[in-house]
């Protein structure tokens, strides 16, 4: 479709990598964007007129900032290298982790054992 606005959905990839950066696009004042003439055309074939890192970038004309909880997506235990793995939807800052706060169970709803880690 020819339009004046283009949407680009970040990939899973792209969207951790700029979440992990704690100094990058965390709030309007510090998300810049540059762009290569060769990065869109128009109908007529001519490139975009550059906006390079070298210069002042861009700044983000709106920004909404990240207030979506995380999600446990899966989790494995390897008995045997005593290791508890956690895998979530987006990135997690790991120094903030309260392994206290975590409870393995031998059912959906702890109706039985279970242990609390330390």
């Amino acid at each position: 479709v020819d339009e004046t606005e283009l949407v680009i959905d970040l990939s899973a990839k792209d969207l951790i990598e700029l979440k992990s950066q704690t100094f990058l696009c965390n709030r309007r004042g510090n998300c810049y964007v540059t762009i290569t003439q060769n990065a869109v055309q128009d109908l007529q074939g001519y490139s975009v007129e550059p906006v390079l890192s070298q210069a002042p970038g861009k700044l983000v004309q709106s920004f909404v900032r990240d207030e979506t909880a995380i999600n446990l997506l899966s989790f494995h235990l390897n008995m045997n290298s005593s290791t508890l793995t956690l895998t979530f939807d987006e990135a997690v800052d790991v120094s903030a982790l309260d392994a206290s706060q975590i409870t393995l169970q031998d059912s959906k709803n702890r109706t039985g054992y279970s242990i609390q880690l330390s």
